[in-house]
């Protein structure tokens, strides 16, 4: 006979102390977890919310998804002695439930992870009981094909000023545990109407209408399925493509490219880590909007290129890395690209949040040949051709929470004004 641990949680003798417990979202899905597992703690006397600093559990919340369930992840870290120092509890919950059902469907998990802590600080709160699990319900028939469209738009209006965003797509995709095979497609279009600067007595322009088409398509097998969830080494395939409009850079672009990478984390790791690096060869046929300065209006050439990335989530801590290094295979020199891209999402002790993101682009690739520098959008948009290109964020937070656990969202519309609008 098998049996399930239900934990439910009453009112202690008056000499007791809550279990401090904090918050902490990692990464959201499509159902706010963090909201959900906040208002459970909230209606529990046993349990009082507040920051970190003052905190003996950590509950840190991550989210991946599978199809329609958001897979959420609760893991405990404590400073209770005699518990545990970290616990995990995974819960899969359809996203397309009722709000309500989606906290319900995440209660027993908590509870479940909290269980050990409690017994220490508040044991008399605790109590245990056990039931026969409901009969394994047949799984319907399932598919591992999918389909997707989207489409939207945002526009703004004024006597002089307009502006007008569209988008629209559609992907279809296959996925097993052996292979995937995928293709997507979409474009979007951006207008914006404004005056002409005036400048020595000349009208510039500088409304602009662009657009882009661009689709990819993608396949992959793992060598290695026979090893479960590792699947370390997989070959792939990947077709990309795209025009702009004529201001931009291509007339028509196609690449296709093989390749092998090799994988250190499960597909299903349940934090979504992921850490992978790749190698593709394959070519590239280009048609330009404008000559470029090597003189061509269309160029067809071979690729490689080798590719590195990952993602770490581990409790306080997360780091992600993207290093590219690309180049024309038989004149590595005429076009190439190396980039790095590192960001980090750092808790550093009780009051200090970090997070830092920089990235590092040197190339080599042919611009136009000569530039009609009173063409307000052609100036605009030749930044891919620049040699070296930087980008950085800092954000330093540092923090002194209350520590009474209480929440107040009154007079909340009085603060969504904005600070400097006109009224």
């Amino acid at each position: 006979m098998l049996f399930t641990m239900v934990a439910s949680f009453a009112w202690a003798e008056p000499a007791w102390t809550p279990l401090r417990v904090a918050v902490e979202c990692e990464s959201g899905g499509r159902i706010d977890a963090c909201t959900h597992v906040r208002g459970l703690l909230d209606h529990q006397s046993v349990f009082a919310v507040g920051p970190r600093a003052t905190s003996m559990v950590n509950i840190h919340i991550a989210v991946t998804t599978e199809a329609n369930r958001d897979l959420v992840l609760l893991r405990f870290v404590g400073s209770v002695e005699g518990a545990p120092p970290s616990y995990e509890q995974q819960i899969g919950v359809d996203s397309r439930l009722p709000v309500e059902e989606q906290a319900e469907a995440l209660a027993p998990g908590l509870w479940r992870g909290l269980s050990p802590f409690v017994a220490i600080v508040v044991p008399e709160a605790l109590t245990v009981s056990y039931a026969a699990p409901e009969s394994s319900r047949e799984v319907g028939r399932t598919t591992p094909w999918g389909f997707n469209t989207w489409t939207g738009g945002w526009g703004s209006w004024s006597e002089q000023y307009q502006s007008l965003n569209l988008w629209g797509g559609a992907s279809v995709y296959r996925i097993t545990n052996d292979n995937a095979f995928g293709f997507w497609g979409g474009t979007d279009r951006d207008i914006q109407r404004q005056p002409a600067l005036q400048i020595d007595g000349q009208s510039v322009p500088i409304s602009e209408d662009e657009y882009s088409v661009y689709g990819m398509g993608t396949w992959s097998y793992n060598l290695d399925k026979h090893r479960g969830d590792a699947q370390a080494w997989t070959i792939g395939l990947v077709a990309r493509g795209g025009m702009d409009d004529p201001d931009g850079q291509y007339a028509g672009t196609a690449r296709t490219h093989v390749g092998i990478e090799r994988n250190w984390f499960p597909s299903n790791d349940p934090r979504g880590n992921r850490l992978a690096a790749a190698w593709l060869i394959g070519g590239q046929a280009d048609w330009y909007n404008q000559v470029n300065s090597l003189g061509q209006r269309e160029a067809i050439f071979p690729t490689h290129m080798l590719l590195a990335g990952g993602q770490i989530r581990v409790d306080t801590v997360e780091l992600g890395v993207d290093l590219a290094a690309k180049a024309e295979l038989l004149h590595p020199l005429r076009r190439y690209t190396l980039s790095a891209d590192t960001w980090t999402d750092l808790k550093l002790g009780d009051h200090v949040d970090l997070n830092l993101s920089l990235g590092v682009t040197r190339q080599a690739i042919p611009g136009p040949a000569s530039v009609d520098l009173g063409d307000y959008s052609t100036v605009t948009r030749l930044d891919y051709a620049e040699p070296l290109q930087i980008y950085s964020n800092v954000n330093l937070r540092l923090h002194w929470d209350n520590t009474n656990s209480a929440r107040n969202n009154r007079f909340s519309t009085g603060e969504s004004l904005d600070a400097t609008g006109n009224l």
